[in-house]
């Protein structure tokens, strides 16, 4: 096979959800995948669904392998899952395949390539999963899951209790590095939501590996019963004088509850008596994932439908401009494992670097790596506009390993002075800090005593500040990187000067360059804002503007905008 899928458009007809991979990717071996897919437009007539092994190359991907393709039609908003199965080639291993999803115009659904490898069987099993007498408490659980490797796994292993694609419940498992040759037993400890007293259910364990679910050969399965709690008996047994047709909710003790939460059981009352349906409600809960991204890192949020929102970490930064589509989507991935299983509805991006042309490329990552069709990707400036801002007018900016500015109306930005990027401009950044501090180290500005601590502190040579300016890949970061030293030595009259003067710079060249700039709110974001408060609030009285709100990240005023979005159900 050398047919080649490109990767430049999306499937109109259909959408594509989670994977399951029971078996794994093996060669010479029969492989069955589960796929759910959503119409997306009004078919009129069959859609043929082929999934792949292949690699990428210019152009999109070169198919090395095919599984049995799936004719499918679908209503607009009709889900369905699609089994696809087939045998692998003998000769085929390797960690840098990619799986994929095409229609019969080879366009692929969803944009997904998931990173697969294909080898002998998995490098680990399960040696045991268990927990007490076959008892799941509904509080203080305990589950053991014994994996034995042959190499280093660094896998995350989830339980689902039923189906994987439409699970009752999930047992999450600690992440961790399991050496080569060891054991060692993974310990569940708290609640599980979603299950009935007094019922009997099956868990099994997989591997979930970016957005894939992959089985995990060994004593995979788990069958228990989920213990009542005291009391919580009678509050289910009484509830058949109910009226017919009433829809009544009750938490895993049996509690009543005045609204559906996660993992309540509904309870219906039909015309012969009661039927009991448990309804994973966390499943079908909507979620926003937000990302602040820069150059050095990508922060990263989760708003979810219940109200709940946090912080769920941090991944390394990227700068589209100078980045292979490839290497997006790798930046993108690196989410997967901090999602836990989560699946967002729509992200919002805002990104560094995310100029006009970028856009596209940026949005085809993300939906790639998350399989997330609804896909804002906006620039690091309105994203610092709304989280600090609002909806209210103002001048936004940035201050981090570069800087930016606009004028913001309370929706939009509606007017950005260029910021040029390190070389020329990104004045007060710090990109131009570290470039400032070089300068006056091996001009001999600085005095003896702080040119001998800039030595001994950072090691650097003069040789090896030209390698890493000059001919190093991201010459921005390396010059952002001697800001410790900086902040460190800031109560020295030199280097406060120093700063105070390339801050100064920022307000004159790009503050000042908009019309009533001095009757607005002028609020700063990032590292380099809210490290130099001091020095940038001299530097706003020097253009006549009074310094309004300082954040260090605006993923927190991010939470805050988008989660009234997500509580109006406007996504």
């Amino acid at each position: 096979m050398n047919r080649i899928f490109s990767l430049a458009a999306l499937s109109a007809e259909i959408s594509l959800g989670d994977i399951v991979v029971e078996t794994g990717f093996a060669p010479g071996a029969e492989c069955s995948v589960k796929a759910v897919v959503t119409g997306e437009g009004d078919m009129t007539q069959e859609t043929v669904l082929t999934p792949v092994i292949a690699r990428r190359v210019a152009g999109g991907l070169s198919v090395i392998a095919a599984l049995e393709s799936q004719s499918i039609s679908l209503d607009k908003g009709e889900t369905a899952v699609v089994e696809f199965s087939g045998t692998l080639p003998d000769d085929l291993s390797g960690s840098d395949f990619r799986f994929a999803i095409f229609d019969e115009s080879n366009t692929p659904v969803n944009g997904r390539s998931l990173t697969v490898a294909i080898g002998p069987a998995a490098p680990y099993e399960i040696s045991s999963f268990a927990t007490a007498d076959g008892i799941v408490e509904p509080d203080n659980t305990h589950i053991e899951l014994t994996v034995k490797t042959s190499s280093k796994c660094d896998k995350q292993f989830t339980a689902f209790v039923g189906d994987p694609l439409d699970p009752t419940a999930t047992i999450a498992f600690p992440q961790t590095t399991i050496a080569a040759g060891s054991t060692e037993t993974l310990v569940f400890e708290g609640s599980i939501e979603g299950l009935a007293p007094g019922e009997s259910y099956q868990a099994k364990a997989f591997t979930v590996d970016k957005s894939f679910i992959v089985g995990v050969p060994g004593a995979s399965v788990l069958n228990f019963t989920f213990r009542k709690a005291d009391g919580a008996g009678d509050a289910l047994t009484t509830i058949g004088a109910e009226s017919a047709g009433e829809v009544r909710y009750y938490d895993i003790l049996g509690r009543r509850l005045t609204e559906p939460t996660g993992g309540a059981i509904v309870i219906r009352i039909d015309a012969e008596g009661v039927k009991k349906i448990v309804t994973p409600k966390f499943q079908a809960m909507k979620h926003i994932l937000i990302a602040d991204a820069g150059s050095t890192k990508i922060e990263w949020a989760l708003i979810s439908e219940n109200g709940s929102s946090r912080h769920i970490g941090v991944t390394p930064g990227i700068n589209p401009v100078m980045a292979t589509d490839a290497a997006l989507v790798r930046a993108i991935e690196g989410v997967v494992d901090l999602l836990n299983g989560v699946r967002p509805d729509k992200v919002y991006y805002y990104g560094a670097g995310c100029l006009p042309h970028i856009v596209p490329h940026m949005a085809a990552a993300i939906t790639e790596a998350l399989g997330v069709g609804d896909v804002s990707v906006e620039s690091d400036l309105l994203g610092a506009a709304r989280a600090l801002l609002g909806r209210e007018r103002g001048v936004a900016c940035i201050l981090g390993t570069g800087s930016n500015s606009g004028l913001y109306d309370g929706e939009k930005i509606i007017e950005n002075v260029p910021s040029l990027g390190f070389i020329i401009g990104d004045e007060g950044s710090g990109a131009a800090l570290g470039k400032h501090l070089l300068g006056d180290i091996f001009k001999g500005v600085f005095p003896p005593v702080l040119r001998e601590a800039f030595f001994k502190e950072t090691c650097l040579t003069l040789p090896e500040v030209i390698d890493r300016t000059y001919r190093a890949p991201e010459p921005n970061k390396f010059l952002a990187s001697l800001v410790p030293f900086i902040s460190r030595h800031i109560e020295r009259p030199h280097v406060r000067h120093m700063v105070t003067i390339e801050f100064c710079n920022f307000m004159a060249r790009n503050v000042a360059q908009y019309s009533g700039y001095d009757s607005m709110p002028v609020a700063f974001c990032g590292s380099i804002a809210a490290n130099f408060r001091t020095q940038l609030q001299f530097a706003a009285a020097s253009v006549g503007c009074t310094l309004g709100k300082v954040m260090a990240s605006p993923i927190k005023g991010l939470i805050e905008y988008h989660s009234a979005e997500l509580n109006g159900c406007r996504l």
